[in-house]
């Protein structure tokens, strides 16, 4: 019942930047292929592929908010892969995407796949196309698990990208609400500064946050232990 309010509590948020025209989408690969278990397509992980040298994957980010990502499918058999829920794009500035699902590729082609990002890493300069990117897991950047739960949360289109980048911030970079309701986004003397982030979107955040937070607790509880069904420890 609270993993629902959890995501109900999202799906509100969402709709209501939706209702302004301010919501941010991560496409999600699960509406473009399907899994045919059918057909003789090979089934890999995407970073198992990628070590094995069955694909190989380009990561270019557009800015901060979004990126694309093009698969190239190195062998002479078709191969659907496994899309991990987020991964991080390292080294430049890091960034984190949500995916999830499972991306078919024809032997010898490759599929470009739209991403949506928050920067992981308060205080860059913002990326772009021409900076290179390799992708890894999210693991290798950040062991938080409520910052695991947090990209999930963006890849399923449960939290706007902008409501995401502050709760980002906040939970990685110790940056204060006081702090981001400070931000600007654009600063100018003709026109005036505009804000990072609405008095909505913070409040937004501080909610995600410590759902966040609760749910990576709930999730690390029903972790299997190292006992044995004696309730002894092993070795």
């Amino acid at each position: 019942m609270k993993r629902n309010l959890f995501v109900s509590l999202l799906r509100r948020q969402m709709f209501s930047f939706a209702a302004i025209g301010a919501l941010a989408i991560a496409v999600s690969p699960l509406q473009a292929d399907g899994v045919d278990k059918g057909d003789d397509a090979v089934q890999a992980e995407l970073f198992a592929a990628i070590d094995s040298g069955q694909i190989d994957v380009k990561y270019i980010p557009q800015d901060a908010t979004k990126a694309n990502m093009i698969v190239r499918n190195l062998t002479d058999r078709p191969l659907t892969i496994a899309l991990p829920s987020t991964f991080a794009g390292v080294p430049v500035n890091a960034q984190l995407g949500g995916g999830g699902g499972f991306m078919r590729i024809p032997p010898e082609r490759m599929k470009k796949m739209a991403l949506t990002t928050v920067c992981l890493e308060h205080g860059k300069p913002d990326p772009n196309p021409k900076m290179a990117y390799k992708i890894v897991p999210l693991q290798q950047f950040t062991k938080d698990p409520s910052v695991h739960v947090l990209c999930e949360a963006l890849g399923k289109k449960m939290v706007t990208q902008n409501t995401a980048q502050a709760a980002a911030w906040h939970m990685l970079d110790n940056v204060s609400w006081n702090e981001l309701a400070q931000k600007n986004r654009v600063e100018s003397k003709y026109t005036g500064n505009v804000r990072w982030f609405n008095a909505f979107e913070l409040k937004t955040a501080m909610a995600v946050v410590n759902e966040a937070k609760r749910i990576a607790e709930e999730n690390a509880k029903d972790q299997p232990t190292k006992k044995d069904y004696d309730g002894r420890f092993d070795g």
